[in-house]
């Protein structure tokens, strides 16, 4: 009987464990998967924008300038491959070559240079729509103590301020953001039990997301309904656009009178079941690790080093106009050498002429 006892305890010890270890995957996969979205939606888009509006015109009068590098040094070639051959080219039929050959390429060029500064105009219509976003928040939501002259005064006056600090990126493992602390609503993850009820909810569209993507996920929660899906998708889409409106009535949707995602589903699950849970969660955090470790790697994030440190910023502007003034010194170069091989081509002309 005392055997028997001791297993159970043993088992229920287990299970406790499991359901903690479950809850804290949990609660790192969600943050996770909204540092993802985070970087997709917001961080990525805007370095894009601010790496177009510090270098985009600069480059693009760099690839306009290799181009002509290409073509004079093509027209060169040309010319000087007929001479070689005592054979006259017309200057017609150099420039229909060359057109022909570089059109697509200064297309390209055109296409880049028009994709980064859509990027840029994208982007401060963005931040003029979330700034919208919240105002009608505030109007609709932020209520306590606050009223709606007051909350919209300090939202026009610090509304940069909010934007930076509501989009940048956090550390998913570090707990830094107070709004997203106690997002389920319940008071979970306060140190000491006594945060009001006001701080308990979240108040930015990171916060609200991050506690959908608790509830309505896929790899939060794998048993989905069509609604749920439904949901999650207009989540995302409002998450996207900055919508606040919609992710607070998304939240209020999937929360009020309602328990925690998941943990009242899990409470008679066996312990096979419970570790069979753990892994996965375990495993979904390791993949996404990865995934964003390869965001990280590639542009547009690795714009950031250079655009947040202005010594960087400072010395890759100053390559750029090292690198455009090289490429002024070369095209005149080539042009002069250009004019030589033309004398050249038209003395023959005349030379054949007289014969």
């Amino acid at each position: 009987m005392v055997k028997i006892i001791m297993n159970e305890m043993i088992l229920s010890d287990e299970r406790s464990r499991l359901h903690e270890e479950i809850k804290r995957l949990r609660t790192q996969l969600a943050a996770l998967i909204q540092t993802k979205e985070q970087l997709e939606y917001y961080i990525c888009p805007e370095l894009e924008a601010r790496w177009a509006g510090e270098f985009g015109e600069m480059k693009n009068r760099i690839y306009h300038q290799q181009l002509s590098i290409l073509e004079l040094k093509r027209r060169i070639e040309i010319m000087r491959a007929a001479l070689n051959r005592e054979k006259t080219v017309s200057q017609k039929d150099v420039d229909q070559q060359v057109d022909q050959e570089y059109q697509e390429y200064e297309q390209k060029v055109d296409e880049e240079y028009q994709k980064a500064k859509d990027a840029e105009e994208k982007q401060k219509q963005r931040e003029a729509d979330r700034r919208q976003y919240r105002n009608q928040w505030n109007q609709q939501f932020s209520t306590e103590g606050e009223g709606q002259e007051s909350s919209e005064r300090k939202n026009q006056s610090d509304g940069s301020d909010q934007q930076e600090k509501e989009y940048q990126e956090d550390d998913p493992f570090g707990g830094q953001e107070s709004d997203d602390s106690s997002d389920s609503g319940n008071g979970e993850g306060n140190s000491d039990g006594q945060e009001t009820e006001k701080k308990d909810k979240p108040t930015t569209a990171k916060s609200l997301f991050r506690s959908i993507v608790k509830r309505l996920h896929p790899d939060m929660n794998p048993n989905q309904t069509q609604h749920e899906k439904d949901l999650f998708n207009k989540a995302v889409e409002a998450y996207q656009n900055g919508d606040m409106v919609t992710l607070q009535n998304i939240y209020d949707e999937i929360t009020v009178g309602k328990e925690d995602s998941g943990e009242a589903d899990e409470s008679n699950l066996s312990i096979e079941e419970l570790i069979k849970i753990r892994d996965r969660l375990a495993k979904r955090i390791d993949e996404l690790s990865s995934e964003l470790d390869e965001i990280r790697s590639v542009e547009p994030y690795t714009y950031k080093e250079i655009l947040d440190d202005p010594d960087r910023l400072a010395a890759a502007k100053s390559e750029l106009e090292a690198e455009f003034n090289d490429n002024e010194a070369e095209i005149e170069r080539l042009s002069q050498l250009l004019s030589e091989v033309e004398q050249e081509m038209e003395d023959l002309k005349n030379k054949k002429g007289r014969k």
